[in-house]
């Protein structure tokens, strides 16, 4: 292990309390209720299995399995609120097909905080990192492929221009409400197709404008939609799967009451807050301004997320999430996912505050900030004393050093030998 930690260029420490971790904490049973038997609910033999792609030769298609036989259990917390009526029964708040995550190690228990720490309101980065990565598709826990999220399957036609998604049936946001194609619309036609929203200027991320045409998006039915391009987009599946494009999951049914065309009373809303217009309203709320992002500092937004914020960015010296009702994950044993009751992040003003977090045993789980190499060996003294121990990560950057040569150099001699291929080959070996 000694060895292993030395090349901190690779390999970062991190801390982790020994009765904290992201797969469990506490020893409460699931509760257990049984899932109606639905004879319209078959798995389809001919899915093509997500590991290759492989499909008809018309088209790419990629699917889950799709699971309708377990008996779905829930936290006892949320088992509580189902019996006093505040929330449905979990076969009603799961959808169709939930998505079945294969645990690391075993099948986890209910219950426990997650503790971590943020540097002030501006490392939400740090929510996305942890709570906030649930996209349409999204990488495997390995980074080797792309595999179905929200999106249960997709299909890419033969000139890869045109991408179908099908969502899963019955997903919810956080507020019960349903989960469809009109949100991925609404963002489209009322956000990107927006000019007061854009400013007029590149409508849409970068990723949805290959060969600088701003594409489509095209509802087909509730849970089936798909994307059109003027040109070819190769890697749409890798960029849909980067945390920034969660930005396009916005819930419309809450998003409209901010928005002009839906709501002729947000100018006057706009006024009473003292904001400059409705469009600083409707990012406030939905979208966001710069440094604020409403997915952190407004609660009152639902969330597909596993976890929903509570007490926001901003107020307060924590920033604190519970658990999502509606989440439309389970575990293989059917347990609704997530099983750690709440995330909790100590707002701190300086990484030396997290420091001593982690020596007191207050940060349950974390690599960010506080796993600098020359702070390793207080940790390794502290261990006992701190409850904690050390775990490692592998870094997601293709290098941690690069070495860039000037291939504009005012020198002609070096300018000429910088653009030589084998001169940079051979540096490459010396080098390493």
């Amino acid at each position: 292990m000694a060895k292993k930690l030395s090349h901190n260029l690779f390999v970062s420490v991190c801390i982790v309390l020994v009765v904290a971790i992201v797969s469990a904490c506490g020893e409460v049973p699931p509760q257990v209720a049984e899932r109606p038997t639905d004879s319209s609910e078959t798995i389809d033999a001919n899915i093509a299995d997500s590991s290759n792609g492989s499909a008809t030769e018309s088209e790419a298609s990629v699917s889950d399995e799709g699971v309708t036989d377990l008996l779905y259990n829930e936290a006892p917390e949320l088992a509580e609120r189902v019996e006093s009526g505040d929330i449905p029964a979990v076969d009603d708040r799961l959808p169709n097909e939930p998505m079945v995550v294969q645990p690391t190690e075993n099948i986890g228990t209910y219950g426990g905080d997650w503790r971590m720490g943020m540097l002030g309101a501006s490392d939400d980065f740090f929510l996305f990192r942890t709570i906030g990565y649930e996209g349409l598709v999204r990488w495997d826990s390995q980074w080797e492929e792309v595999i179905p999220n929200l999106a249960r399957e997709w299909e890419i036609s033969p000139d890869g221009k045109e991408i179908t998604f099908y969502l899963r049936e019955g997903t919810r946001w956080s507020d019960g409400e349903p989960f469809t194609a009109d949100d991925l619309v609404f963002w489209y036609e009322d956000i990107v197709m927006n000019d007061e929203i854009t400013g007029g200027e590149a409508r849409g991320p970068g990723w949805f404008r290959p060969g600088g045409e701003t594409g489509k998006v095209v509802k087909i039915d509730d849970y089936t939609f798909k994307m059109q391009f003027g040109d070819p987009i190769g890697l749409l599946l890798q960029e849909l799967s980067a945390d920034d494009a969660a930005d396009m999951l916005v819930p419309a049914h809450y998003a409209k009451q901010f928005h002009k065309d839906y709501n002729p009373e947000v100018v006057q809303m706009a006024q009473e807050q003292n904001l400059s217009g409705w469009v600083e309203l409707f990012q406030l709320n939905v979208t966001s301004t710069p440094g604020q992002d409403s997915r952190w500092f407004n609660a009152e937004r639902p969330t597909l997320n596993p976890w929903m914020i509570i007490t926001p960015i901003g107020e307060g010296q924590q920033v604190t999430a519970v658990r999502n009702p509606y989440y439309w994950k389970v575990d293989p044993e059917g347990n609704q996912l997530p099983y750690i009751d709440r995330v909790v992040y100590e707002v701190a003003e300086n990484r030396d505050v997290l420091i001593l977090k982690a020596l007191n045993g207050e940060i349950g789980m974390q690599s960010r900030h506080i796993n600098a190499a020359n702070n390793k060996a207080v940790y390794f003294d502290n261990q006992e004393q701190g409850e904690y121990g050390f775990y490692e990560i592998i870094p997601s950057e293709m290098n941690k050093l690069v070495i860039s040569f000037n291939m504009n150099h005012s020198d002609p001699v070096l300018r000429e030998l910088f653009r030589e291929k084998d001169f940079r080959i051979a540096m490459s070996h010396a080098i390493n």
